[in-house]
Protein backbone atom coordinates (compact mmCIF):
# COMPACT_ATOMS: atom_id res chain seq x y z
CA UNK A 1 0.00 0.00 0.00
CA UNK A 2 1.37 3.41 -0.92
CA UNK A 3 0.64 6.17 1.58
CA UNK A 4 1.13 9.88 1.25
CA UNK A 5 1.59 11.89 4.42
CA UNK A 6 1.03 15.49 3.47
CA UNK A 7 0.91 18.99 4.80
CA UNK A 8 -0.54 20.76 1.79
CA UNK A 9 1.53 19.06 -0.90
CA UNK A 10 0.06 17.85 -4.16
CA UNK A 11 -0.35 14.10 -4.42
CA UNK A 12 -0.96 13.52 -8.17
CA UNK A 13 2.62 12.49 -9.01
CA UNK A 14 2.89 9.87 -6.26
CA UNK A 15 -0.37 7.94 -6.98
CA UNK A 16 -1.05 7.02 -3.33
CA UNK A 17 -3.61 4.50 -2.10
CA UNK A 18 -4.37 6.66 0.94
CA UNK A 19 -3.79 10.25 2.05
CA UNK A 20 -2.96 11.17 5.65
CA UNK A 21 -3.46 14.90 6.18
CA UNK A 22 -1.79 16.70 9.07
CA UNK A 23 -3.23 19.93 10.49
CA UNK A 24 -2.87 22.73 7.98
CA UNK A 25 -4.72 25.47 6.21
CA UNK A 26 -6.78 25.92 3.09
CA UNK A 27 -4.23 24.09 0.90
CA UNK A 28 -4.50 20.98 3.06
CA UNK A 29 -8.31 21.13 3.00
CA UNK A 30 -8.22 21.42 -0.80
CA UNK A 31 -5.88 18.44 -1.11
CA UNK A 32 -8.15 16.31 1.08
CA UNK A 33 -11.18 17.34 -1.00
CA UNK A 34 -9.34 16.39 -4.20
CA UNK A 35 -8.27 13.05 -2.73
CA UNK A 36 -11.83 12.23 -1.67
CA UNK A 37 -13.16 13.28 -5.08
CA UNK A 38 -10.64 10.90 -6.66
CA UNK A 39 -11.96 8.07 -4.46
CA UNK A 40 -8.90 7.85 -2.22
CA UNK A 41 -9.21 6.89 1.43
CA UNK A 42 -8.29 9.85 3.64
CA UNK A 43 -7.31 10.23 7.28
CA UNK A 44 -7.26 13.72 8.77
CA UNK A 45 -5.26 14.14 11.98
CA UNK A 46 -6.74 16.80 14.24
CA UNK A 47 -4.52 19.26 16.12
CA UNK A 48 -4.41 19.45 19.88
CA UNK A 49 -4.82 23.22 19.99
Amino acid sequence: MRLLICAGRHYADSRPDMVIALPGGEDTEELVAQARAAGLQTLSVEGRG
